[in-house]
């Protein structure tokens, strides 16, 4: 039996198969809730045939839904009417055929759905339904059960640093210790810092930048992100087709003017030179913000950091402010094309999903 596993984000969905396929699609689900099942069915139908789909989620925090709950019932209706179309005939047809297995069987009925909890449990639909809470914001438990039944970590802390957040969850004695379960709770004691490598407005991050020989205070206005920080430090794993604050491309020219609104400026006083420093500076400003929050939860804790994401690049780095021995899980994985570290919670539902259904 093969899985598929979803990690359905407010700005990305990340999908990866149990056997290590893996993919990244940009979606402001934000702008386009509507839109959501017909993305998911487009998805679908781009990637291997699955008897089965895993699901996590924390795109149920988008300002599009007046709540959680309402945002959990929302991502679910779109997961199983997209679910529904995929295992059915017609699909079967536009796809080219299904596989022989769910061609004898029908096909429908073998597609099944399960949502993973904050508690590190696969629930049906109808169980989601009665209690929404339980699956949202749980992609990061999802990623730390994997790691440790792996045993990629025994003792020490998961650190995953995306596009737009950082999770750092504690393990101990191979099994996941949170001390928080809802964003909020994470929130506090630090498991959850609202920083990524690509959407994290550079206003968010900095109260002034470096001009010259002196520093200005940064405009509260969303003019530039850490996305242009990481372009200009030559940081190839970011996307380029990402959306800017603007919405023009990454690229230098653009980098730096988006950057020099940041202090009220633009490109004429503003060089390639100043941009790349205050890049340095917005740099520096984040790899010790996260390593302030490992700080202050490891005091009792193992040293020990498992970095992934799309900002494992800032492994060693975080790793030295925090005098921590450091792995990084694309390290750990079967070499292949597919971006498994940035999309390691829908990899981790899928894997996790593979073992509980008993298909390995």
């Amino acid at each position: 039996m093969s899985i598929l596993g979803w990690d359905i984000g407010g700005a990305n969905i990340k999908v990866a198969t149990s056997v290590g396929v893996a993919r990244c699609y940009e979606f402001p689900l934000w702008k386009q809730p509507g839109e959501l099942s017909a993305k998911l069915t487009q998805i679908a139908m781009q990637l291997p045939k699955c008897d089965a789909w895993a699901i996590t989620m924390t795109g149920e925090l988008a300002d599009c839904y007046f709540d959680k709950a309402e945002g959990v019932r929302h991502i679910v209706a779109a997961v199983e009417s997209a679910r529904a179309w995929v295992a059915s005939p017609g699909c079967a047809e536009v796809c080219g055929g299904a596989s022989p297995e769910a061609a004898s069987a029908g096909g429908e009925h073998l597609l099944s759905t399960s949502y993973f909890t904050v508690t590190g449990e696969l629930i049906s639909a109808a169980q989601v339904l009665t209690d929404p809470t339980l699956v949202a914001a749980a992609n990061w438990r999802a990623t730390a059960e994997w790691c440790a039944a792996e045993g990629f970590l025994r003792d020490g802390l998961l650190v995953d640093i995306g596009s737009t957040t950082t999770d750092i969850i504690p393990v101990t004695a191979g099994r996941p210790t949170p001390r928080g379960l809802t964003d909020t709770q994470r929130l506090i004691c630090r498991e959850l810092v609202y920083t990524g490598v690509a959407r994290t407005p550079i206003c968010a991050l900095a109260t002034e930048l470096p001009v010259g020989d002196r520093f200005c205070p940064v405009a509260a206005e969303f003019f530039a992100t850490t996305a242009d920080v990481y372009y200009l430090l030559g940081e190839s794993s970011i996307d380029l087709t990402i959306a800017t604050a603007d919405g023009r491309p990454l690229d230098a020219v653009n980098c730096v003017a988006r950057l020099a609104r940041c202090i009220g400026a633009d490109s004429s006083t503003f060089s390639l030179a100043d941009a790349q420093c205050a890049a340095s500076n917005l740099r520096e400003l984040q790899i010790n913000r996260i390593a302030q929050a490992i700080e202050q939860i490891s005091h009792a804790l193992p040293r020990e950091l498992l970095i992934c994401g799309q900002g494992e690049f800032l492994a060693a780095e975080i790793a030295a402010r925090a005098q921590s021995p450091v792995r990084i899980l694309s390290s750990l994985l079967p070499q292949s094309d597919s971006p498994l570290s940035r999309c390691a919670p829908a990899y981790a539902v899928a894997r996790l999903a593979a073992k509980r259904l008993g298909s390995e």
